[in-house]
């Protein structure tokens, strides 16, 4: 425990050196790549992104990367998200992780934002009936990750991701890093403690041919040159999360799919320190029936909403369900996830993500000793 609790104070320390303005909301507006603010997989969501403590598998690498290690053999995972609908803004996530040995994990994630087709106006041509067509901006991102359980109680992991955004002749990239700490206790695994540090990085900067354009000399003379705009700098949107939670074991035992009984309720708390904007907190709950069904309500809040000076289009409410199920006794299964995230109907009708998630286990899924029970499930 003490080792434990060095370890998440050492990453605690860490990530404050990052967020030393957190919480300011003057600064709202001042940092770039928001997309790595935004996430889509079908689970997390479901709670508001409090999922800090006990996310495991491919939606720890957009949340805590300490969580893949704890998947069985090799998961794949894609999901797809209608942002604020109404919108036309879609987000696509997918990836794979796998096992390298007993302790380690690797995986690969890509995130994709489609912002549609938007109608190409010029300072002379305003008008977005003026027949010049559409431009798409590309918004990808791509994540490697290591994960790795010290311990049978500490986990820990780092995601490397590389951004990359702009349209035809203005383009952005970098590199950012995210790191994190889960650590599990209790005789079923009951209490968890997470920490992790996201979007930290190197400023990055817009070039490209977008920025240049032709101009009449400045001595006066007849003729034009090509001249360029320089783009100022902007920093990464740096967030620090840190979050526990404690499952609820009752009915009859079931060690099967990481169970330990029939019955599961699982209730979270999470506080987020933002360091381009208002701080995050809340907590939620998470019911599972033998891990084959769970079913989750979240509220995250913030200071201003539901209020005349909210700065945000949410209400702060989610909620989603999830479906593992398994082919075979020695098998693969397959999840199927689903949240939503209610905002301000008046403008949008939420945020849906919907998951698909396929697990290929590397024995029995269930540890029973009883065989008859076992062919049963």
């Amino acid at each position: 425990m003490k080792k434990a609790f060095n370890y998440i104070l050492t990453l605690g320390l860490v990530a404050t050196s990052f967020t030393t303005y957190a919480g300011n909301a003057d600064r709202i507006g001042e940092s770039g790549a928001s997309q790595l603010l935004m996430n889509g997989w079908g689970r997390s969501t479901g709670l508001w992104d409090m999922y800090c403590a006990r996310v495991s598998g491919l939606e720890a690498t957009r949340l805590n990367p300490a969580g893949l290690s704890r998947i069985d053999n090799m998961q794949f995972a894609a999901a797809q998200t209608l942002w604020l609908q109404g919108s036309d803004i879609g987000i696509t996530q997918a990836g794979v992780g796998f096992k390298l040995n007993e302790q380690d994990a690797l995986g690969v994630s890509i995130f994709s934002l489609n912002l549609g087709d938007i109608p190409r106006t010029t300072v002379n041509n305003p008008n977005p009936q003026n027949g010049l067509g559409t431009f798409s901006p590309s918004f990808i991102n791509i994540g490697l990750t290591y994960s790795r359980a010290f311990t049978d109680n500490i986990y820990g992991g780092v995601t490397f991701r590389l951004i990359n955004e702009g349209i035809e002749d203005v383009r952005a990239s970098g590199v950012s890093l995210d790191a994190g700490l889960q650590y599990v206790t209790g005789d079923k695994e009951n209490l968890r403690f997470g920490v992790a540090i996201r979007n930290v990085g190197t400023p990055m900067k817009y070039g490209g041919d977008g920025f240049t354009y032709r101009a009449t000399s400045p001595d006066g003379d007849n003729y034009e040159l090509t001249q360029s705009i320089l783009p100022t700098k902007f920093e990464l949107p740096s967030l620090l999360h840190i979050g526990a939670s404690y499952d609820f074991w009752f009915g009859p035992e079931y060690r099967c799919n990481g169970a330990y009984n029939a019955h599961r309720v699982t209730v979270i708390g999470n506080f987020t320190s933002n360091s381009f904007g208002k701080d995050h907190f809340g907590g939620g709950v998470e019911y599972g029936y033998k891990e084959m069904f769970m079913a989750r309500l979240g509220y995250r809040h913030e200071k201003g909403l539901w209020t005349e000076n909210s700065s945000t289009v949410y209400y702060g409410l989610a909620g989603g369900f999830s479906v593992e199920v398994p082919f075979k006794q020695n098998g693969p299964s397959m999840g199927i996830d689903y949240s939503y995230r209610a905002s301000d109907l008046n403008m949008y009708n939420g945020t849906h993500s919907i998951g698909l998630r396929f697990d290929l286990r590397s024995g029995s899924p269930c540890d029973l000793d009883n065989k008859d029970e076992a062919r049963a499930l």
